[in-house]
């Protein structure tokens, strides 16, 4: 009968063990190693993707956009943006520029916008004119532009229309931009953008209305046609229907008395001066 022998593997199993979990831990921190180093690199790529799709453009001068308004204005607005209230998306100052727009006195409401990533948008609604008048500004005579609340504004080298009356004879005082006619003048020019908006045909039959005024503080008006060389006297309630009937007086005067030179309708009846003899 032969000797067993008999050997303990135990120690080479242990040793086999810890070669082995040493070998996975090593693979392990490996992944990980590799999993850090593609998470830096995807930040690095998702942070030059914001520089250059968020910052840059920021950065860069914002591109100004206006509308509601006239080209020589917006530029004018422009100029005095870009040395107040910025040059690039992220430094302009919507507060400044939105006062520095409402105090131009052809501005009724302005709205300015930050759109991202480089715009300002900038709407404007301007006053518009339903007269105009003539006033002396900086020692020289220019038209300025007349709302139908009373106040004064110019909106530039903006063409008016051959239906925008001239309107004369306003107290001296007032006639200067940005200023706002005594309230006894608003329903004459409401009533004047009223007949505008329906009848402005009237108004281009008209070279000008100047304002007459009387006691107490009243006024009334005289009407200078362009076809004519009469001027005719009226109240200060002007209406569609007061013109209308103006306009008949004249062409049936016209026909049997050529020589007037005054025609008044005051008082509901017509009354007329020559050039010679009341």
């Amino acid at each position: 009968m032969s000797d067993l022998v008999y050997t303990d593997y135990t120690e080479f199993c242990t040793q086999q063990n810890n070669v082995e979990k040493k070998g996975r831990k090593t693979g392990s921190n490996r992944i990980k190693s590799l999993k850090i180093l593609i998470g830096i690199l995807v930040l690095v790529v998702f942070v030059e993707i914001g520089i250059y799709s968020i910052v840059v453009p920021c950065s860069k001068p914002a591109t100004v956009i206006f509308k509601g308004v006239s080209k020589s204005l917006a530029s004018e607005f422009k100029n005095q943006l870009e040395q107040s209230c910025g040059h690039t998306w992220l430094n302009f100052n919507v507060g400044m520029a939105s006062a520095i727009i409402a105090s131009n006195s052809a501005v009724l409401d302005a709205k300015v916008e930050k759109k991202f990533p480089d715009k300002i948008c900038i709407t404007i609604q301007s006053r518009e004119a339903v007269a105009v008048t003539l006033a002396e500004l900086n020692g020289r005579t220019v038209p300025v532009q007349i709302d139908k609340k009373g106040v004064l504004f110019n909106k530039g080298s903006a063409v008016l229309s051959t239906h925008t009356p001239l309107l004369t004879g306003l107290p001296l005082e007032v006639a200067t931009e940005g200023k706002r006619l005594n309230s006894l003048y608003i329903p004459l020019l409401e009533e004047i953008a009223k007949i505008q908006s329906n009848n402005p045909e009237y108004f281009s039959a008209l070279s000008e209305i100047h304002i007459s005024p009387k006691l107490y503080g009243d006024f009334e008006l005289l009407m200078y046609p362009i076809n004519s060389q009469i001027r005719v006297r009226m109240d200060r309630n002007l209406t569609l229907e007061s013109l209308q009937y103006m306009m008949v007086v004249l062409d049936v005067l016209n026909t049997i008395e050529p020589n007037i030179s005054e025609v008044d309708l005051r008082y509901g009846s017509v009354s007329y001066k020559t050039n010679n003899k009341v």
